[in-house]
């Protein structure tokens, strides 16, 4: 299909840089999480920009505006649903009333997040079965979300690179552990 400068999703995507989001080719030209996470702090400014974007340039045998109004209001709906799903699992220390407040943002966020046209992901699955579970441990879930166990992940592997010409594993253990 021939894209234009002036086309909708040239529009979109414009609006989509102001905030800071980058759409990656090398990641098939989705969004990455921490992309995912600027759209979400400026859900309301997208999609209504969105809104905009979609009715002054829509076709008349096309959405209706207020079918347009609606497609957008959804899909903000759903993703400040998942803000405040994500905020209230990174709860340091819950009490029963957050993880109760969780469990109705993460079920609202699973329902919209279905009625927008989205798959049920792994990560939508964990979210919804799995998680209140875990902030019920000690401490909670806290900062250890996904964000937190890849930072570890490359810190370890950055360690295990430094350490890995040494012969002797029990000393390359020992020093390791010093660190």
């Amino acid at each position: 299909r021939k894209r234009s400068k002036n086309g909708i999703e040239a529009k979109m995507l414009k609006v989509l840089k102001s905030i800071g989001v980058e759409v990656t080719k090398y990641h098939g030209g989705s969004l990455t999480g921490k992309d995912i996470r600027k759209v979400i702090a400026n859900a309301s400014y997208v999609f209504d920009e969105f809104a905009k974007i979609l009715k002054e340039d829509r076709k008349a045998d096309g959405l209706s505006e207020t079918e347009i109004d609606k497609l957008c209001e959804d899909h903000k709906l759903t993703f400040l649903l998942w803000d405040g799903a994500f905020s209230t699992a990174r709860t340091i220390d819950p009490t029963e009333g957050d993880i109760v407040l969780y469990e109705k943002f993460v079920y609202a966020a699973v329902v919209s997040h279905i009625s927008i046209g989205c798959s049920v992901t792994h990560k939508v699955h964990l979210m919804y079965k799995h998680v209140a579970v875990h902030m019920r441990v000690p401490g909670g879930l806290g900062q250890k979300m996904e964000d937190w166990v890849e930072l570890q992940h490359q810190g370890g592997m950055r360690e295990r690179t430094q350490y890995r010409t040494m012969g002797d594993m029990q000393k390359a253990a020992e020093a390791r552990e010093r660190r």
